[in-house]
């Protein structure tokens, strides 16, 4: 699978793979990302402290950790959607995924 993988991102590079070079990219502006809260948390790993001021993310089911993913998802889901190729990629990978598959009997 990596080298199906490598050999995409290789043909991306190469120009084999169709871009959508007809529309310039817009001037980059600066991006103005959520804010994430830090807490302060410290581990102890025998004598060494180490500071882990993210650990509220790590409660993955909590309200806050879902609020600030989908605040992150709203600046981020619009730019991926607008790359040019993205379909040609989605339709190789997509085409590379689908395979008859079996496994064990189940009750």
């Amino acid at each position: 699978m990596y080298r199906a993988y490598a050999r995409l991102f290789s043909l991306a590079l190469s120009g084999a793979v169709p871009f959508a070079a007809a529309s310039p990219q817009p001037p980059l502006r600066p991006v103005q990302y959520p804010p994430t809260r830090t807490v302060d948390h410290v581990d102890t790993y025998g004598t060494t402290k180490v500071a882990d001021p993210y650990r509220w993310l790590e409660a993955i089911d909590s309200t806050s950790v879902t609020e600030w993913v989908r605040a992150q998802n709203a600046l981020t889901m619009p730019y991926l959607a607008a790359l040019p190729g993205r379909d040609v990629f989605k339709q190789r990978i997509t085409a590379l995924y689908d395979y008859p598959r079996s496994s064990l009997p189940f009750w």
